[in-house]
């Protein structure tokens, strides 16, 4: 009834992005923060990801696109703006880099995967 597939048909696992970050051994949801972001004036999209940390394990970080009419919108004003609605440990502490777009695949889902290889070579700010 079953059959062995031979080894040229058979499914390979990936890697998988945790989709959660680990922050002082808390759990926190990258659309809970992004959704913070989408809600300051100045900003068209955002995506959140954990960048490799030794004290806390990940630090969030924000990838922001500006809007065209707001092109002054700095780092500092979105920092302050999340600080001052989430707890302290979710706190943008890996800090905000603006780009034209956000990697998004064809379901529109956000490809955190290479957000994440881009802040790594990144330095921490």
């Amino acid at each position: 009834m079953f059959q062995r597939l031979p080894v040229s048909h058979r499914l390979k696992m990936k890697k998988r992005v945790l989709i959660q970050l680990n922050i002082f051994c808390e759990q926190v949801s990258p659309t809970e923060l992004e959704g913070i972001i989408l809600e300051i004036p100045g900003v068209a999209d955002a995506a959140v990801v954990g960048i490799p940390d030794a004290l806390t394990d990940e630090l969030p970080r924000a990838f922001v696109v500006r809007r065209p009419d707001s092109p002054n919108l700095t780092e500092a004003e979105v920092e302050q703006y999340v600080a001052h609605k989430v707890a302290s440990y979710k706190k943008l502490a890996g800090g905000v880099k603006f780009i034209d777009v956000i990697p998004r695949n064809a379901a529109g889902k956000v490809l955190r995967h290479q957000l994440k290889v881009f802040g790594e070579k990144s330095p921490t700010q």
